[in-house]
């Protein structure tokens, strides 16, 4: 996060998010963002979102338009085919309040220094669920899917660990760092195509482990786990590998043309990249069969 005069910025897999406010202080991020911060950038941004204080919302109270997206917590809205809003549910009576507004393709937007199921005001901008949604939306048309899984990095050579939660993405995680291995991020990854090699990065969201090494490698194994009795290891192909990486990203669903992006990475990522389904107990011999297929 780059402090020069009222901006602030960030790179998420090798592409530059930028922030500005109109106070004479930079925007301030969450804690989880210190690893991403970039000292200088050089050329245009991906993204760049203007921070507004809690109370300055250049919106209606009453925002109106499409809901195309909605848990128990946040929904999303759409004004015809122009800006998308992001509002989050308040409680006690779930109330939506509009945190965020941004641009068709999300590279632009203005964010409320607001959080938390109480809708509060914050010192921090770039919150949940904007964060994750912006980048998101923002990176989808540039090639990068964010996948639910933990990754490692053995001498830096990276291995993705998807499964459900439960499934033992953490526990795996760990057991490869205490043999030597990196651990980039237990929960959330960036995955992309570059120059015709398959690339991994952590993303700032982790789970159990609070550990973060921000770090680009290449990605050479997909691994998706079931927790057994035994450790086997099954290779996978075609359709069923695409298919069960598909199952562990982060899609945006509710865009069809952000869905077409990560459909199509998700296929060149399986042609590029060996997949399997690796059974498991945890111990160290299933971290050695994980490195097996490093060799």
């Amino acid at each position: 996060m780059t402090n020069t005069g009222s901006s602030a910025s960030l790179a998420l897999a090798g592409h530059i998010f930028s922030f500005s406010s109109d106070g004479k202080e930079p925007p301030r991020l969450q804690p989880a963002f210190d690893p991403f911060r970039v000292v200088a950038t050089t050329g245009p941004a991906t993204a760049h979102y203007r921070v507004l204080d809690p109370d300055d919302a250049p919106w209606p109270t009453e925002v109106e338009g499409d809901t195309i997206w909605q848990t128990e917590t946040w929904r999303m809205l759409r004004a015809g085919v122009g800006d998308f809003f992001l509002a989050i549910h308040v409680l006690p009576d779930e109330r939506p309040i509009t945190v965020a507004r941004f641009a068709p393709d999300f590279s632009s937007g203005d964010l409320l220094r607001r959080a938390g199921r109480h809708g509060a005001p914050t010192p921090f901008a770039f919150n949940y669920p904007c964060d994750q949604v912006a980048v998101l939306n923002a990176l989808a048309p540039h090639g990068v899917c964010i996948v639910h899984a933990g990754a490692v990095s053995f001498d830096g050579q990276g291995l993705l660990f998807c499964g459900r939660s439960g499934a033992g993405k953490t526990t795996l995680s760990r057991l490869c760092r205490e043999s030597g291995a990196t651990l980039l991020n237990d929960d959330r990854q960036f995955l992309w195509i570059e120059n015709g090699e398959a690339r991994l990065a952590p993303t700032p969201w982790h789970g159990l482990e609070p550990e973060i090494n921000n770090q680009s490698v290449p990605l050479r194994a997909i691994i998706h786990l079931n927790q057994a009795p035994a450790n086997h290891l099954v290779s996978l192909c075609g359709a069923a590998a695409a298919a069960r990486l598909l199952g562990n990203t982060v899609a945006p669903f509710y865009r069809a043309d952000a869905l077409e992006h990560t459909l199509a990475l998700i296929e060149q990522l399986t042609r590029a990249v060996p997949s399997h389904v690796l059974s498991f107990t945890p111990t160290h011999d299933a971290v050695k069969l994980c490195q097996s297929l490093l060799v």
